[in-house]
């Protein structure tokens, strides 16, 4: 395994599209580190303090937003830089800062500040074991603890923020990637979206079972809107804090109406 940078513009991309940043150039905002989220104490005071920024209900509906934000700043970046660029970030949660806002214009998790900017690159013919280490680093070692810690301290189900990660996933191959890409890079979006939702074994995501594969459906479905999209099979709680009653586009709820 090599290490190296990312090129100029494919950092450059990921602080547009994913809002990642190095956490030096955060220096004059103030940053948390992302493993507070995996101490009771300080995870609830974030818990409670961001119930109390966007009015929510309860802590179990601002967990599930919480995660669904932490979810677009980890797992997208990380697994869009590992297909497209074949480079693997360092998504340990000690790499990781936090931005947390307070103005109504931003998100409550706004950014997300990265220490170490080496990446990892596979050697050749040894893509599948590097691949392997790179989802193991995001899933076992940050995002399945940090579920787990909002799950005891908000009483919310595992699977709800699974699928909230499983959206964002599902989104990026699908959507950005699919349209990105072009010649052999498209082969590698399939391969590795193929082994994300149905081949990895549970081990690499830190559960017993696959988390994504129970939301994973070859065809879209039409929602609502008569739009192709995959419904969720869990509702993540949005339209409690949305103005007017919103609805997610892929919001079991609002498709049953």
């Amino acid at each position: 395994m090599k290490n190296d940078l990312l090129e100029a513009d494919e950092w450059e991309y990921l602080k547009k599209h994913f809002r990642m940043n190095e956490a030096s150039a955060l220096q004059l905002t103030p940053t948390h580190p992302a493993a507070h989220l995996l101490d009771e104490e300080k995870c609830a005071g974030y818990l409670d303090q961001m119930t109390a920024f966007m009015a929510s209900p309860s802590r179990k509906v601002t967990a599930s937003l919480l995660a669904k934000r932490y979810a677009f700043l980890t797992v997208a970046p990380t697994l869009y830089a590992m297909t497209m660029y074949n480079k693997g970030l360092d998504a340990s949660i000690g790499n990781y800062c936090l931005v947390l806002s307070e103005q109504s214009s931003d998100p409550w998790l706004s950014h997300m500040g990265m220490r170490i900017l080496a990446v990892s690159s596979p050697k050749d013919g040894c893509r599948n074991e590097w691949r392997d280490r790179v989802l193991a680093g995001l899933f076992a070692e940050n995002i399945a603890p940090v579920w787990r810690n909002l799950s005891k301290l908000a009483r919310i189900p595992r699977t709800i923020l699974w699928e909230n990660a499983a959206v964002r996933l599902f989104s990026l191959y699908e959507k950005r990637m699919e349209k990105e890409a072009t010649g052999e890079i498209i082969e590698r979006i399939r391969d590795d979206f193929s082994y994300l939702v149905k081949l990895a074994p549970p081990a690499l995501f830190g559960e017993d079972s696959h988390p994504f594969a129970p939301f994973y459906g070859e065809e879209p479905a039409v929602h609502a809107s008569n739009q192709p999209a995959r419904i969720r099979k869990t509702c993540c709680y949005y339209y409690q804090v949305a103005k007017e009653e919103d609805y997610c586009d892929a919001c079991p709820r609002a498709n049953r109406r």
